[in-house]
């Protein structure tokens, strides 16, 4: 590694901070968990894990989807003050794909 990939460390340095302690299965759940934060659909998070079902995916993971919950109320209540803007052309109103 050099200096500047590891922001003025060293490879030893580098060396040192090697979790030891990381089982295969921990790597599992923290991809899995970070394809849900990047809002990847359940679907493609359920393939990539190589569930059966999609089921199983929802299953394990629900209590991350539920965070999920406000994001989701809170665009679906701007959605809702748009309609009621004056001036708010249709398209702008169902316009969902935003990031």
């Amino acid at each position: 590694m050099s200096a500047s990939a590891g922001r003025g460390r060293t490879r030893e340095d580098a060396e040192c901070a090697i979790l030891t302690d990381v089982r295969p299965y921990d790597l599992r759940h923290a991809h899995a968990t970070l394809l849900i934060d990047l809002d990847a659909h359940p679907k493609a998070i359920s393939e990539r894990r190589g569930h059966s079902e999609i089921g199983v995916t929802m299953n394990v993971y629900c209590h991350l989807f539920q965070d999920k919950q406000e994001q989701l109320t809170n665009d679906l209540d701007a959605l809702v003050e748009r309609t009621r803007t004056p001036g708010t052309r249709e398209r702008e109103v169902i316009d969902l794909s935003r990031a």
